[in-house]
C-alpha cells in the first residue's frame, strides 16, 4: 500500500489492527488523517470497554471471557 502523507500511517495501521478489511478510503488532508484517526481509536477503545463489560457480567472465567471477546469482536467484524 502507497500512502501519500506520513499522518497516514498510524490511522492506517489502526484499521489493520482493529481487523477491518477490504477497501478503505483514507482522508487526503493531514489534519483530517489525524482526526479521523483519533476519532476512529476512541470509537474502537469504547467499543471494546463495551464488550468486556457486557461478557465479564455473564462469565467470571477468563478463559471463557477471552474466548467470547474473540467470537464477539469478529462478529461486528463482519456485521458492522
Amino acid at each position: 500500500m502507497e500512502l501519500k502523507l506520513e499522518e497516514q500511517i498510524p490511522l492506517v495501521v489502526l484499521v489493520a489492527n482493529s481487523g477491518l478489511r477490504g477497501l478503505v478510503r483514507v482522508p487526503r488532508d493531514a489534519n483530517v488523517s489525524k482526526e479521523v484517526h483519533r476519532r476512529y481509536s476512541r470509537h474502537v477503545d469504547e467499543r471494546n470497554k463495551r464488550l468486556r463489560e457486557l461478557t465479564e457480567e455473564r462469565t467470571a472465567d477468563p478463559d471463557m471471557q477471552e474466548r467470547v471477546l474473540a467470537l464477539l469482536r469478529d462478529m461486528v467484524l463482519q456485521h458492522g
